[in-house]
């Protein structure tokens, strides 16, 4: 597709300088998703233990609560930690490739003829350099910091739901390609106008 062939032609060589970056970031925000996905599993225990000890012929254990409880607090600040030095990494990644952008930008329109200025509105030309990539940044920073973690995010949910009870984790599962086709499909719509905008 017209996107792929925009990734690997014009994109990869700035993302190429920071290959150990994006390899970091990706493997904190597959951390944070794990921690993440763990928390609920934590929460059902504390939950069957609070049922039990609810129960007329049951008995609060809250060594077993507080443990539960300090290991749930310890993943929510584990996810938290990862995905804030992720952020941290991918922020500088993206902003440094639109600087780079930026500057090839720059260096290239003080090489073109004095014609091509006579053709082109100046606010056009500024827009391909200011705007165009300031979203080519954003973008950037949306596709990095969704590398791996929303694909072990969403995998990771549904084997969550199969232990919780497996008829939740069949209806998500089957309930996927779906899911998946409607979003392929706004999405594509989405892209399509706005390539007509532009």
């Amino acid at each position: 597709s017209w996107l792929s062939l925009l990734l690997h032609k014009y994109l990869l060589p700035y993302l190429s300088p920071h290959k150990f970056s994006i390899f970091i970031s990706s493997t904190l925000g597959l951390f944070s998703s794990v921690a993440s996905l763990c928390i609920p599993l934590t929460i059902k225990e504390i939950s069957k233990l609070i049922i039990v000890a609810t129960r007329p012929d049951g008995t609060w254990n809250f060594d077993a609560i507080k443990m539960w409880g300090s290991i749930t607090l310890a993943l929510l600040l584990t996810a938290f930690i990862f995905c804030v030095m992720q952020t941290y990494i991918v922020y500088g990644v993206t902003s440094k490739i639109g600087n780079k952008i930026r500057s090839d930008l720059s260096q290239k329109n003080d090489l073109l003829p004095i014609s091509y200025f006579d053709n082109h509105d100046i606010g056009e030309i500024l827009s391909y350099i200011i705007n165009d990539t300031n979203l080519l940044s954003s973008s950037l920073d949306i596709i990095l910091f969704n590398l791996y973690s929303t694909t072990i995010t969403l995998f990771g949910s549904v084997i969550i739901l199969f232990l919780f009870h497996w008829a939740i984790g069949l209806s998500v599962l089957l309930s996927l390609p779906l899911a998946l086709a409607v979003v392929s499909f706004v999405g594509k719509k989405i892209v399509n106008r706005f390539c007509d905008e532009q």
